[in-house]
Formats: structure tokens, sequence, C-alpha cells
């Protein structure tokens, strides 16, 4: 990750400087989510308060990747107004279609609300994405221990251990057919 910032501060000035402002916001919504990763609450937000100023002048593409970014950077750092407030922007300035479900369920299930984090991942459909089904499932099994429906709890937590088991052991096979082969 600290290759990557430094790599997207470099293209960001750059972009900046060719006046590319779609490529310089996409370098700055890669910085925030590296600093969220890298867990730095400062430097995300700095490149948070960067980019927020530029969304009228983006497309809807890149709106929602920064929403996604922030309100990611805002479950792990934010206070519970902020989260609301970012929640209230996203799904009033983004077409539905496009709306990343589960990080506003995950963001939802930050705050407490529940119910509307369940909504949330119902609205997600589940794909050939390895990575966001995952998602969804860990989302959604913290989802029902909250509501209380343990039935429901257990099963979408056995398809998570089913999906994450089948990766470990696909990735166990291949390490030990390199040392076959070595």
């Amino acid at each position: 990750f600290d290759q990557s910032v430094k790599e997207n501060k470099q293209a960001a000035e750059l972009f900046k400087k060719t006046g590319l402002t779609h490529s310089y916001a996409n370098c700055l919504i890669r910085l925030i989510n590296d600093y969220t990763l890298l867990n730095d609450r400062e430097n995300a937000q700095r490149y948070i308060d960067i980019c927020q100023p530029m969304l009228s002048s983006l497309n809807i593409g890149k709106r929602n990747e920064f929403y996604s970014v922030y309100l990611i950077h805002l479950t792990n750092h934010g206070l519970e107004e902020d989260i609301i407030y970012a929640l209230e922007e996203y799904r009033t300035t983004i077409p539905t279609e496009k709306l990343d479900w589960l990080t506003i369920a995950k963001a939802y299930l930050t705050i407490g609300n529940y119910r509307e984090a369940l909504a949330c991942v119902q609205n997600y459909q589940p794909s050939d994405n390895i990575d966001q089904n995952i998602r969804f499932y860990a989302i959604s099994t913290q989802i029902y221990q909250k509501i209380n429906q343990p039935g429901k709890a257990l099963e979408t937590y056995l398809n998570y251990t089913s999906i994450t088991d089948s990766i470990r052991v696909s990735t166990y096979a291949k390490s030990a057919q390199f040392i076959e082969e070595f």
C-alpha cells in the first residue's frame, strides 16, 4: 500500500497539472482507499477534503466510487452523525442501480440501524465476484446476529466459511503443487 500511495500521489499531481479532472479524482479516491486500508485516518480525511468539492464535476461512476470509499472510511473512523449524513447524501445523489449496497449495509450496521442494513443486503445480487460475495455473507451474518435471527446468521456464516475454506484449500493445493514441481 505504501508503494500505491507514492505512485498515486505522483500521478495525482501530474493529472492535476494537466487538468485531467477525472483522472485526478481517480487518484484521490485510490489514495483515500489506500490510507483507509493503512488505518491512517488523517491522510484519508485529507484526500476526502480535497475530493469532495470536485464531486459536482465528476460523472456518476466516479461519485459512486468516492462515496463508497468515503463510507468505508467513516465506518472505520467517523462519527455516527457523519455516517448518517454521508448515507443520505450518497443515496440521494447516486441512482439506486449504481449504489454499493454492501458498503451502505455496513454503514447502517455500524450505526445500529439493523433493519435498514438488512434491506440493503437484500438489494445485493450475489455475483461471480468472490470477494464481494464474501463481504455479503460476512455482513449478512452480523446483521442476522443483531436482529436475533440465529438460524439465518448460521446459514450465512456457513456460506461465508464455505467460500473462504475453498479459497484456502485452493491456495494450499497450488502451494503444494509448486513445492512438488520445484
